[in-house]
């Protein structure tokens, strides 16, 4: 069930707390038109309330209630001909438990099945949930569990506390943080169920719980346990330009022990083949394996100064111009190189993507280098993958200059000598575009001489 699910658990004046649930109660409706259920522990003494009328009023809050309520958005897999309460979530546990879900609960039969639980025509997927918690604890319970799901839980014997679960669903935690609300916490599935002002410094945000976690919330804390294990050893996949930055981030992985595998992705620049033929000798000296993807998108859509034929390299101020400002900006190339490279590990069966993302490109008109893309990548992630599969991203130099990467390419023993980052295809790097500039700066900077262009005497 894509649902809409919340709780509270009340501390403050009551009163307070009466509107931001209200407010989250009538704009949770746009996940659940179905049935709503509301579960509320007042001193002990449990009471359920359900109704298949979406225009009903919130009931009162007391002080020291805990709620769970959720709205329904009824599947087409999980259709009840005859509703009823028992087939309204939230669901009561015979041992103390309590619990909202979110989502659909793929192996809720083969659950059943195992612990001899009869199915009837009232089964809903969500039961499952309680089958595995009436007999395990929290933790060994959700990791039964395969689908889709944000559970929201709470247990007699912890009256202040939450227990939570998530996969891909969201999940938000709020503290309005007046002192009318006291201690009061009020958990949601979406951000905009909560009454603040996004850019109202003087309230309390919504804090979003980490997908693929599991832990409690309290007022002084939220635990976070992952659901599943770190491997050992990671897989991790270098988009690769054969350049200096993306060669000095593969060498690092490999340093490090990581099984690592170059992607290269043709775009149609001028320096194509020679761009190619750095990946594949970098792959080579690493000890790694290299795929190369031909993309002709660029070159025949979104055509740029790399990628067009006529187009003219920025050699200005010996290249200084080219460095300080990106006038060989692709359209959305990071963007979509990412994209597809998430493609490739999901399928491959990749940990980690890493990038030659750094400090001095997000400063020189590439926005796609600041390290801000990537925070926003890492919150998309999780919902663009097929369910249980994790991918980090690893930025090695993505706090660092660009001399401060050659130090740590010359200290890894990075294979620069056989690296490409000049924009022309000539024999050798210019030495007066933008990347040519900047690497043979950087060298110096260092103390050392840059070796492409030792080698181009």
């Amino acid at each position: 069930m894509s649902c809409a699910l919340f709780g509270v658990i009340v501390d403050g004046d009551a009163a307070s707390v009466q509107f931001p649930m209200t407010v989250t109660w009538d704009k949770s409706k746009d996940r659940g038109r179905d049935g709503w259920g509301i579960l509320v522990n007042r001193h002990d003494q449990i009471t359920k309330v359900t109704s298949y009328d979406e225009h009903q009023d919130l009931p009162t809050i007391q002080k020291g209630d805990v709620w769970l309520g959720n709205r329904r958005a009824e599947p087409t897999t999980e259709w009840i001909r005859e509703k009823g309460a028992d087939t309204q979530q939230p669901y009561w546990c015979k041992n103390g438990w309590a619990y909202v879900h979110n989502g659909t609960i793929s192996n809720d039969r083969e659950i059943a099945n195992a612990q001899e639980v009869e199915i009837g025509d009232r089964w809903v997927d969500s039961m499952a949930i309680g089958v595995l918690l009436e007999r395990y604890d929290f933790e060994e319970a959700i990791s039964g569990l395969q689908g889709s799901f944000a559970i929201l839980a709470h247990h007699v014997s912890q009256p202040n506390v939450f227990f939570y679960a998530v996969n891909y669903k969201p999940l938000y935690v709020w503290r309005p943080g007046d002192r009318a609300y006291g201690r009061t916490i009020i958990v949601a599935s979406q951000k905009r169920y909560f009454p603040y002002r996004e850019l109202d410094l003087s309230v309390a945000h919504p804090v979003p719980i980490p997908q693929y976690t599991w832990g409690t919330i309290s007022h002084r804390e939220i635990s976070i346990n992952a659901l599943y294990p770190v491997p050992p050893r990671r897989r991790v996949l270098v988009v690769c330009s054969g350049g200096l930055d993306s060669t000095v981030v593969a060498t690092y992985h490999v340093r490090k022990g990581d099984d690592v595998r170059l992607l290269h992705f043709t775009h149609g620049a001028k320096a194509t083949n020679r761009e190619v033929d750095a990946v594949q000798s970098v792959a080579v000296k690493l000890g790694v394996s290299c795929e190369v993807v031909q993309t002709g998108f660029w070159v025949n859509h979104a055509q740029s100064t790399l990628t067009d034929p006529n187009g003219s390299i920025n050699h200005a101020r010996g290249g200084v111009t080219g460095a300080e400002f990106g006038h060989e900006w692709t359209p959305a190339r990071n963007t979509v190189f990412i994209s597809l490279a998430l493609a490739y590990a999901e399928a491959h069966g990749y940990d980690v993507i890493a990038l030659g993302t750094n400090l001095e490109e997000s400063g020189g008109g590439y926005p796609d280098n600041e390290q801000e893309f990537i925070n926003r990548w890492v919150d998309l992630v999780p919902y663009a993958m097929r369910p249980y599969h994790k991918i980090e991203f690893s930025q090695p130099v993505g706090t660092y200059m660009k001399h401060e990467i050659v130090r740590l390419g010359l200290e890894l023993r990075a294979p620069l000598e056989v690296t490409w980052s000049c924009y022309e295809n000539g024999d050798a790097h210019c030495g007066s575009c933008g990347p040519c500039f900047m690497r043979r700066t950087a060298f110096e900077m260092c103390g050392a001489e840059d070796p492409v262009f030792a080698y181009a005497r």
